[in-house]
């Protein structure tokens, strides 16, 4: 189904988590118009409990109802070749996690 982006004259931003092995797919969307030129908006997702591992979060913005256009990340990681950047999800307990960040 088409969204309504193109007639009121915002672009969506569709984004989608998904695990190496397909058996995770998560997907969802910022509000139309969000985030504005030069801003940053916070989302979330919500894994499964105690999920650890890769996964790939990749996003392309809907300029018009259809038509979709990769997403150049703005990050120090290098994108995959799909345009996906990876991220490695651990447990509250590993040292290597950064809380509140």
């Amino acid at each position: 189904m088409p969204s309504k982006a193109g007639f009121l004259g915002f672009c969506l931003l569709p984004l989608q988590l998904e695990s190496p092995d397909g058996r995770l797919k998560l997907r969802g969307s910022l509000d139309a118009g969000q985030p504005h030129g030069g801003g940053t908006r916070q989302a979330s997702f919500l894994l499964p409990d105690r999920y650890t591992g890769q996964v790939k979060l990749s996003a392309q913005i809907e300029i018009r109802p259809g038509i979709l256009k990769p997403v150049a990340w703005a990050c120090e990681q290098t994108p995959a070749a799909d345009g996906s950047i990876s991220i490695e999800v651990k447990t509250q307990n590993d040292p290597g996690w950064r809380k509140g960040v």
